[in-house]
C-alpha cells in the first residue's frame, strides 16, 4: 500500500508509513470513547478494552519515527 500511495506522489515511502500509522492512531484516539458502555459502538453495554490495540498503533507510530530519525538513508527510499 506504501508504494502504491508513493509513486504517484513521489513521497518517500516511509512518509507514507507514518502517515498510515498515524491516520490509524489519531482516528482510533478520536472514536476510543465509542466503545465505553452505552457508546456508539457498544449499545448492549457490554465492557471493551480499546486501550491495547491503542498503545500498539502508538507504539508502531513511535517506532517508524525512530526508524526515521535512526536512519536518514530511508528518507530517499522511494522518492
Amino acid at each position: 500500500m506504501a508504494v502504491s500511495l508513493s509513486v504517484p506522489f513521489h513521497v518517500p515511502y516511509v512518509v507514507t508509513a507514518i502517515g498510515l500509522a498515524a491516520w490509524a492512531f489519531f482516528g482510533h484516539l478520536v472514536t476510543v470513547d465509542d466503545d465505553r458502555p452505552g457508546g456508539w459502538s457498544n449499545l448492549h453495554n457490554q465492557p471493551t478494552s480499546s486501550w491495547l490495540p491503542l498503545l500498539v498503533k502508538a507504539g508502531l507510530l513511535a517506532l517508524l519515527c525512530v526508524i526515521v530519525i535512526l536512519f536518514p538513508a530511508l528518507r530517499s527510499l522511494g522518492s
